[in-house]
């Protein structure tokens, strides 16, 4: 391969990267400038804090034997967080309707084109500002479990398994 080829492959890649980045941030600030996006964020924001609280005390919990290490649970924290979160927050978060499947028809001859395309737009935006959340549970949650073990260990020398 020639010099010439690395430097326009490398200049694709930064401009490709550079598109997508934009894109993304782009999405997200409609996300967090739409008022029912924004509503809805706030609607689900105690899940998130109470999820996110409630699964990083697992870092309570006894590490493994001689290295101080978290165990397999307490890793797993942030996932189990992000899964509660996501099952308890959905319907609250999307407003899901329960409509029955015969009523279907009739909810589809009411509906306006405008209002499908409406509902589309808040549903993309309420999608991206639902994934954030979900990396923000995650994120805070392993960072709060990892922050109290260390400072659990740091301050009262608990005894670890098998001692």
């Amino acid at each position: 391969m020639e010099i010439k080829q690395i430097t326009d492959f490398g200049k694709n890649l930064c401009v490709g990267a550079r598109t997508v980045a934009k894109g993304t941030y782009k999405q997200a600030k409609k996300s967090f400038n739409n008022p029912v996006v924004r509503a809805n964020a706030k609607n689900a924001l105690p899940y998130a804090i109470l999820s996110a609280g409630a699964f990083s005390l697992m870092s309570v919990l006894p590490n493994r034997v001689g290295d101080g290490k978290q165990g397999k649970l307490e890793k797993a924290s942030g996932k189990i967080a992000t899964i509660a979160f996501a099952a308890a927050t959905f319907k609250k978060f999307f407003k899901v309707p329960n409509i029955k499947l015969k009523e279907l028809p009739i909810v589809f001859a009411k509906t306006k084109f405008k209002d499908v395309l409406g509902t589309l737009k808040n549903n993309k935006e309420n999608i991206v500002m639902y994934a954030l959340m979900l990396a923000g549970v995650k994120i805070g949650t392993d960072l709060l479990t990892r922050g109290l073990d260390d400072t659990i260990f740091d301050e009262y020398h608990p005894r670890r398994l098998g001692d």
